[in-house]
């Protein structure tokens, strides 16, 4: 069997190899290109089976390569996952409805990203993984008017609803339910791809219609609470559907003949085995005790195996970060020019670290003076707050609070400096002001991150100037960035 084709589009040569290291221990076969014009070839003479597209691109960016997929005879049947820095609804909307499959935001998740590829890829038989029969009300939204459904069966990867309302295939919805959780309800939101639909004809003469949902973009945590609800326990889901309107929220009045059916299928289903296991009185006893024990026995092994895979999954994920980590410290440090140092660092700081607003700030320590890389604009260094400008000299890391930020403080203050050391010297530090909205907190990934900047960015830049133009001392380094650097911008 062929390996499953995977065409990489971004003109970041980190991330392609972000990218690569991810989806590397997976049997596919990867291709890259840096614009959408490259993309184009490779689709051509490739036919992949899938295609991760960045938005932001030179020559052609991701949506313009988009629409001319789908406007294509011959490629337009090609799953598209779209990958962007800013994960913004209308964003979004406007790339289902260009016809992408599948979104995904970086920083990139890296359980997310293997799970949506195995998806699309179908490694994984849907018909074969976990699915709970059930009956939810849903509300399903084409972003042109609203319908109402009945989800039949649910699993991590989709749904199966009945609805009175014909759905185009391969179109893109909004879907709202709420699944049981704890005793409650946890309300979920996703937008999903109909993959079918058809006319079903029921006993009383009246029609509906059934539609399977392919889920996109979906979270870890709404897949958390998915997988925990299809993998409750009988004694749980039998508390669960037994239980009164008037005990949990789940069910509202109009519900009740749900409630009813549910209940009288598991009575049925009990029954059938009470028939068949417990008809001889003169074992009942020894079977149950038999039973609670395997029931105990496994409830340990199911406690054991769910600590032995947090623990994989941690380990995992350590795994990945720091394959990252050496990614970025490999891509930083073998650049040959200033100019492909400051891209590799602007690649680090939005892809990997999440950060929306930023600067690059060279000091002077002749003339105590500040200048931005970014806007060649000159300040005294008197206007970073005195007690951080003490720490930043002696190479420490400046850290607030990220919520506390977003809340009391004006999107003007830094929230982050971070110092570029070079043989003990600081010869600059990097600012960070705001993050995109989905980095909460700033992670030991991200300090770590950061440290690796500090410790290596003022090497790779020495490395890259000695390259370009011979220099080897620190006041030959300054002169060049702020004569030539600022004035070719």
């Amino acid at each position: 069997m062929m390996k499953p084709k995977i065409l990489l589009v971004d003109d970041s040569p980190l991330f392609l190899e972000l990218e690569k290291n991810i989806l590397g221990r997976g049997d596919y076969l990867l291709y890259e290109a840096c614009n959408g014009k490259e993309a184009l070839d490779i689709v051509r003479s490739e036919l992949p089976d899938l295609i991760l597209l960045d938005v932001n691109m030179p020559v052609m960016n991701g949506f313009e390569f988009l629409i001319f997929l789908r406007n294509s005879e011959r490629f337009q049947n090609i799953p598209v996952i779209l990958v962007t820095t800013k994960g913004r609804d209308k964003d979004v909307k406007y790339a289902l409805e260009l016809g992408a499959d599948d979104f995904i935001t970086k920083p990139i998740d890296n359980r997310i990203l293997i799970m949506k590829v195995k998806s699309i890829l179908k490694t994984t038989k849907r018909r074969n993984s976990p699915r709970l029969l059930l009956k939810i009300d849903a509300e399903l939204n084409d972003f042109k008017r609203k319908y109402n459904g009945i989800i039949r069966d649910l699993s991590p990867g989709g749904a199966h609803l009945y609805t009175d309302t014909l759905l185009t295939e391969k179109s893109k919805i909004e879907l709202k339910f709420a699944i049981p959780f704890e005793g409650g309800l946890r309300p979920v939101k996703v937008f999903g791809k109909v993959i079918s639909a058809t006319k079903h004809q029921v006993d009383d003469g009246e029609s509906h219609y059934e539609v399977r949902i392919q889920f996109i973009n979906l979270s870890r945590e709404i897949i958390f609470f998915i997988e925990n609800l299809i993998t409750k326990d009988t004694r749980t889901i039998a508390s669960f559907l037994f239980s009164s309107p008037s005990q949990r929220k789940d069910y509202h009045d109009e519900s009740e003949k749900i409630r009813q059916e549910s209940q009288a299928t598991l009575l049925s289903e009990l029954n059938g085995f009470l028939d068949e296991f417990y008809h001889i009185e003169s074992v009942k006893k020894k079977f149950l005790e038999k039973y609670d024990k395997l029931k105990n026995h496994l409830k340990e092994s199911q406690l054991d195996f769910c600590d032995l895979s947090l623990k994989n999954s941690r380990l995992e994920q350590d795994y990945l970060a720091l394959s990252n980590l050496f990614v970025a410290s490999y891509q930083l440090t073998t650049r040959e020019n200033v100019a492909g140092v400051l891209n590799v660092l602007s690649d680090i700081i939005e892809n990997l670290c999440g950060v929306d607003k930023f600067d690059f700030v060279l000091f002077q320590q002749r003339t105590n003076t500040c200048t931005s890389l970014l806007t060649g604009e000159k300040f005294d260094h008197s206007a970073v707050e005195s007690s951080i400008f003490t720490k930043i000299m002696e190479g420490e890391i400046f850290c607030g609070e990220i919520q506390k930020h977003a809340e009391n403080r004006p999107d003007i203050a830094p929230l982050i400096y971070i110092p570029i050391m070079i043989k003990g010297f600081v010869m600059g530090f990097i600012v960070i002001y705001s993050f995109f909205p989905h980095v909460k907190s700033i992670s030991a990934v991200l300090v770590q991150l950061f440290s690796l900047l500090s410790q290596q960015l003022g090497m790779a830049l020495f490395a890259a100037t000695f390259l370009d133009e011979g220099i080897c001392s620190r006041a030959d380094l300054d002169r060049f960035i702020l004569e030539k650097l600022l004035r070719a911008e």
